[in-house]
Order: C-alpha cells, then sequence, then structure tokens
C-alpha cells in the first residue's frame, strides 16, 4: 500500500473521530498485556529502562515486542551502548 500508514481505530477513537469516517470495528485488538506507544503503529523504536535484570511481567512482555529494547544500564554493563550496538545484541 502506497503512502502513510492508516491511523489505528483505537487512537482514532480517543481522538473523538476528528474525520467523522466510518470506523473499522473488525480491526484487531492487540492482547492484554502488549506493549504499545505513541507510534507503536508507525514502527517507531521504543528503548526503555527501569524494568531491571529482566526478570518480570514487564520485561517479558516487551521482549516479545520486536520494536522495543530494554536499555536498562543494568543489562548494558552500565556502559554506554550505540543505537547499532543495542539493536544487533537483542534476543
Amino acid at each position: 500500500m502506497a503512502g502513510r500508514k492508516p491511523k489505528p481505530t483505537a487512537l482514532k477513537k480517543l481522538e473523538g473521530n476528528p474525520g467523522k469516517r466510518k470506523l473499522n470495528m473488525k480491526e484487531p485488538v492487540p492482547a492484554k498485556g502488549m506493549a504499545e506507544w505513541d507510534g507503536y503503529y508507525h514502527d517507531v523504536v521504543h528503548f526503555f529502562g527501569h524494568i531491571h535484570n529482566n526478570c518480570n511481567e514487564a520485561a517479558e512482555i516487551m521482549d516479545k515486542v520486536p520494536i522495543a529494547y530494554n536499555v536498562g544500564t543494568d543489562l548494558l554493563d552500565f556502559t554506554p551502548k550505540t543505537y547499532e550496538q543495542i539493536v544487533e545484541n537483542k534476543t
């Protein structure tokens, strides 16, 4: 499909459906516990921290999202990393 990706129905609802077009009520809805952020549906990469040592439910959810990267310093040996190093080392 050429052009810009369509805005998700959930986002249109939150904005009050400013275009007043018919909404796609059959659009898939993310599973409970699935991580989302502004730009998620537009392939925006998300770097997150404060999920320490990768051993909790939030970390498990985020690990399943291919464009989300845990950049907690405890997981990066407390040293700065480049974008390329972070993306390359995602397990």
